[in-house]
């Protein structure tokens, strides 16, 4: 087991050490822990699919680093990437998925994506590529956070670990920009349709 606090050289470290072994990392993001992997990493993300006892039905979110890794990923509009780009709260925007990402991370030809603004994770994201985080929890049991939790829950399936003291307990607002005009499809105590429209130059 290898247990890391976040910085930069300890993402990459992590990260590359996982990804050697097909594993996933539990690690900081920017709202909540995250369990995820390279969305590049089929056999990493499919373990996490047992780790947690999700259904395959249950797409992961995909975090990015940049614009130009959204649009690799993803057909989105001007307003989406604006808000993508703009927006400086944690907000998570459902997009059409381009025909070759993986289905473990697409439904109905769809998929989430989020761009972080905090670092570490904005800086790694950005040289290390897409990485999918689902929350790190067991599938219908409640989030408790903390790294002591993270590996109370997960040593015997995790062996790669990220931390910081300052994590949020709070989980992203979700945004379908599919539709003919954004709907919040999970909300949050910083974002509102208005605030949504504005940050996307809509309005």
């Amino acid at each position: 087991m290898l247990i890391m606090k976040a910085d930069l050289p300890a993402f990459r470290k992590i990260f590359n050490a996982a990804g050697s072994k097909n594993e996933p990392v539990i690690f900081p993001t920017d709202t909540i822990y995250g369990i995820g992997a390279s969305i590049s990493d089929t056999a990493a993300n499919e373990k996490i699919y047992e780790i947690k006892g999700r259904e395959l039905n249950k797409p992961f979110p995909v975090l990015v680093g940049s614009a130009e890794q959204v649009t690799e990923i993803a057909e989105p509009s001007q307003g989406a990437l604006n808000l993508i780009q703009n927006c400086p709260f944690p907000c998570t925007v459902i997009l059409k998925a381009k025909k070759h990402i993986n289905p473990l991370m697409t439904l109905n030809g769809n998929v989430a994506i989020r761009l972080p603004k905090t670092e570490p994770l904005a800086g790694f994201l950005k040289e290390y590529g897409a990485v999918t985080a689902t929350s790190a929890n067991l599938s219908g049991m409640p989030y408790e956070s903390g790294i002591e939790n993270m590996v109370k829950t997960f040593c015997t399936k995790v062996n790669f670990y990220l931390y910081q003291n300052n994590t949020n307990i709070s989980p992203s607002a979700i945004v379908d920009f599919t539709l003919t005009l954004p709907q919040i499809i999970r909300k949050s105590d910083l974002i509102s349709l208005d605030i949504i429209m504005s940050y996307a130059n809509l309005c």
